[in-house]
């Protein structure tokens, strides 16, 4: 676990180095990209998770960020962040609570699968909160 949570923290950092030297794209603020890869950490800590669902999760949120560091720069609509915050978080919270459930009980898995476990959790959850957003922006 403890060799997750330490990558879990380096690819966290991929974000705010990025809003640090180009310029925080959201317009929301530093605490932003530090808080929640810090909440997704101590909830697989407290979990206690099997190893790499936590790196999954990790990725998949830089991921989220960088796309849409990249919407925000090319299309510039503002607001961006709280799109994020509001809808795409917590779809993804949903879905890694739904990965750890999985995940608790299966003991046969490979450290591919667990972080892919988690990733998807992430990715699937992230996608369905979007989806609501624009399933209401089109009526």
């Amino acid at each position: 676990m403890k060799k997750d949570v330490v990558s879990a923290c380096i690819i966290s950092l991929l974000a705010p180095i990025i809003a640090l030297l180009i310029g925080d794209y959201l317009y929301i603020g530093m605490w932003y990209y530090f808080l929640f890869p810090f909440l997704i950490i101590i909830t697989n800590y407290l979990c206690k998770s099997k190893e790499f669902i936590c790196s999954g999760m990790a990725v998949a949120l830089q991921i989220s960020y960088l796309g849409f560091f990249y919407w925000q720069h090319h299309v510039n609509e503002g607001l961006l962040g709280l799109l994020h915050l509001c809808f795409l978080l917590p779809g993804a919270a949903i879905g890694c609570v739904i990965a750890l459930v999985l995940t608790y009980k299966k003991s046969s898995l490979t450290n591919f699968n667990r972080f892919m476990y988690g990733f998807f959790g992430f990715a699937i959850g992230a996608f369905l909160g979007m989806g609501i957003f624009f399933s209401n922006a089109i009526f």
